[in-house]
């Protein structure tokens, strides 16, 4: 079966190899730099949006969050263009898998694994909310493993330095099952509902559930509006006091009452002296696992 897009770029740069990704919003394509012989990914705008001036606007907001994001645990951006009305965006090509596939195919919760991911998560994370850029959209399927390490991608809900001008009121921005109370009102949010959203995704992590079950989109909004999840600890015994305070502030519905900041997530998560009351009460804490080139949830990001 030949590709709808054999190649693009000036001098047809870029030679696809395969499509390995699409969405209501774009097509990712394996692809061979003939230039500088590398793999790459191309992102592109499908033909039937390439009018859309949404479209192009977040695929543009998309490539300019990437390019202020230099950091290891975030993909890289390469390159952008236009050719003969085709956008495209070229990046760091990674042979790995989604979150979502390691949390799908494992049998049993490895506690230490999901500490040493979360934590390189987080990093990406609070070094982008540093760099002014709210991500927006963290799910499992945003997030790839190679090699255990983590890359944070797909930034085409991100909104960059005025985190409330980039959001139509009423507009729903994000995954149901893990946006924020705030999200789910239509407003836009900021550093702090992407905490929340990392809460969701911790939780899930920790128990193989989501936080809300629903059989409806309705149901799942009115659910993060009003309910309260359950402690992660009730679904997975293995999981810490600390975890189940942890995930449940990071989830509060007022922002105000979250972690203000990632960096203050992890440092509930490990911090020696919630490790020491929880030794004292009998209680084995999962502690941080640091990761070589991942700063410690001590030492913070630069």
């Amino acid at each position: 079966m030949s590709l709808s897009l054999p190649s693009i770029g000036r001098d047809n740069r870029y030679r696809t190899i395969a499509e390995i990704g699409r969405g209501g919003m774009a097509i990712v394509y394996k692809a061979e730099d003939t230039l500088l012989g590398r793999l790459v990914a191309i992102k592109i705008i499908p033909p039937k949006l390439t009018k859309s001036k949404d479209a192009l606007r977040r695929f543009i907001r998309e490539a300019r969050a990437y390019a202020r994001l230099d950091h290891p645990g975030i993909i890289r951006l390469y390159d952008m263009g236009d050719d003969d009305g085709t956008q495209f965006i070229v990046m760091e090509y990674l042979d790995g898998s989604t979150l979502r596939d390691h949390i799908e195919s494992r049998d049993s919760i490895d506690l230490s694994t999901v500490q040493n991911y979360f934590h390189q998560i987080c990093a990406a994370i609070d070094f982008a909310h540093k760099k002014k850029v709210v991500h927006r959209d963290i799910k499992p399927e945003n997030i790839m493993v190679v090699d255990d390490r983590v890359k944070v991608m797909d930034f085409g809900l991100a909104c960059l330095d005025d985190f409330h001008s980039q959001t139509q009121a009423g507009a729903l921005m994000g995954t149901i099952a893990y946006f924020s109370p705030e999200q789910a009102r239509g407003e836009p949010g900021d550093v702090r509902s992407d905490i929340y959203s990392l809460g969701a995704l911790l939780f899930e992590m920790l128990t193989n559930h989501l936080p809300f079950e629903a059989t409806s989109v309705t149901e799942m909004i009115q659910k993060h509006l009003d309910a309260q999840p359950p402690l992660p600890s009730s679904l997975n015994p293995e999981v810490s006091s600390a975890f189940d305070r942890a995930v449940l502030k990071a989830m509060e519905k007022d922002a105000d009452k979250r972690f203000q900041t990632v960096q203050e997530f992890l440092d509930a998560l490990s911090s020696r002296t919630m490790a020491e009351k929880e030794a004292t009460a009998g209680i084995t804490p999962l502690l941080a696992v640091t990761t070589p080139g991942i700063p410690t949830a001590t030492s913070g990001t630069k």
